[in-house]
Order: C-alpha cells, then structure tokens, then sequence
C-alpha cells in the first residue's frame, strides 16, 4: 500500500501569495509563515489539542507586537481562505497506482482537513486518510506511524510512504517502513515519481554522504535534491539519466563534470 503525505506532496501552497499578504496589510517580509508555523502554536493544532480556529486566532494574537488587532484579523482571514493549490502530476500517479495498492494519506493536519479535502475534491482519492490531530501525535513522532500500522493491520515492510520532509522519512524508515523522498523538480509529468513496487528505500548514512558531497557552494539548489535522490538508493539511478537531462542545465559546470560521470 502507498501511504503519502498531504502538502508539499499532493498540495502546494505559493510563498509569493504569503508575500502578497505581508505586503498588503504592512507584515514584515517573511514573517507571517514563521510566525504561524511557530511550534508553540502548531503543535496544538495538530496533535489535536486545541482546533484550527483557535490556532489562527493565536496567530492573530501573536500578529498584534506587528500590526493592529483589526488589520491582524484581516490578514489571516484572507490567508486562510486559500486552499492550496493541487499537484495533478502527483494525484494522477496516484490515481494510476490505486489499480494495484490501496492508497492511504497520513498528514500533520488540524481540524480543518476533512472540510479542505471535501472543498479540494479529493476526499475520495484516498481509501483511508489519518489525520494527526485525531491520532493525537505528528510526524515525525513514530506513534504516528505505529498508530496507522495498527490501524491497518499490516508490516511495516508493506507500506511505501512519500514525504517531502526528510526527518519523516527517517522516522518510518526506522520502523521498516519503505520510503521516498519527495522532491519537487521542474518537470511537465511525474515520471520522476517512484516506480513501484520496486520502491525508495531511504538511510542516514547515506543522506550524510550526500550532504558531504553536494552541499558545495557552487551547486544549484534544485540539482543538489535531484542528486540527493540520485545517490540515495540503486534504485533510483535507474532515473537517473532521466532527473540528469531535466536538471542539468541548471547546474554548474564544474558540478556536473565531476559528479554525472560518476553514474
């Protein structure tokens, strides 16, 4: 079975919209994203102690050392009433592997989850969806994981989980769990996405390796995450030529000379 995460994977939010916000009801630049994924405040919210509601209104409390209570209240009505933006790629790879797995979503939610899925159309895109805030721990707390182990009845071996945060992966990966990374790149399609059920299998020894060798000053930021899922795993060279081609004119030259040649 394939158990994916929610945002950053199937749904995106803009940074230029968070911009467009700040800059409308005078928040400092780059302040109202930290500010309200500040731990203090989202932990809470997804863990299920306290509603979505009430996390935004704490938001607005903590706006009020940067702007007046009437305009704070403002600014976070209008950023929350976007929904995110839809990854099709994604949804149709998805779609296209649920003829063979059973597709499930594990996501660091509040409250508000059901009611954004049901508004965004994809409540029936999943077989079973668990929601931090009902389990009662996030990610990457491993009861999150244990808890959706139980619940399905299987090992750990058996599910194939996507997450765009390496510390999740991690986290299932200690249990077992078979994982991939997900890494946003510039392409029309999602052929870059794994190819089951010959899945990722991530580990930290590796990932070190990989920040020991591409974390270089002259590495283009988007080539450095395709070429930590190049050298993560075998499997994964097996796309290799296919992240390469996609990628590559991105890079630095010196870069690519020294470290393509290597596959």
């Amino acid at each position: 079975m394939i158990l994916s995460d929610l945002d950053g994977v199937i749904r995106n939010y803009a940074m230029i919209r968070s911009e467009a916000i700040e800059t409308e009801f005078g928040i400092p630049k780059g302040q109202l994203l930290p500010l309200a994924f500040q731990k203090k405040l989202l932990q809470p919210a997804i863990t299920g102690s306290i509603s979505d509601e009430t996390w935004r209104e704490l938001i607005i409390n903590e706006l009020l050392n940067l702007i007046a209570p009437e305009i704070a209240k403002k600014a976070i009505i209008k950023w929350s009433d976007f929904l995110g933006q839809l990854d099709v790629d994604v949804l149709n790879y998805l779609k296209l592997k649920r003829k063979n797995y059973s597709i499930m979503m594990l996501t660091n939610g509040t409250s508000k989850l059901n009611s954004d899925l049901k508004k965004l159309g994809i409540s029936d895109s999943f077989d079973r969806i668990f929601n931090t805030c009902e389990i009662g721990y996030a990610k990457p707390d491993k009861k999150s994981f244990e808890f959706v182990l139980q619940k399905l009845n299987c090992r750990p071996e058996d599910v194939f989980f996507i997450d765009d945060r390496i510390e999740n992966t991690f986290a299932a990966d200690s249990l077992g769990i078979q994982t991939h990374l997900f890494q946003p790149v510039d392409l029309s399609s999602s052929n870059f996405l794994p190819k089951l059920p010959k899945p990722l299998k991530m580990h930290k020894a590796h990932t070190a390796k990989v920040r020991q060798v591409y974390n270089g000053p002259n590495v283009d930021s988007n080539f450095r995450a395709v070429a930590m899922l190049i050298d993560i795993s075998p499997f994964v060279r097996t796309l290799g030529n296919f992240y390469i081609n996609a990628t590559v004119r991105n890079s630095k030259a010196a870069f690519r000379k020294t470290s393509l040649n290597r596959y």
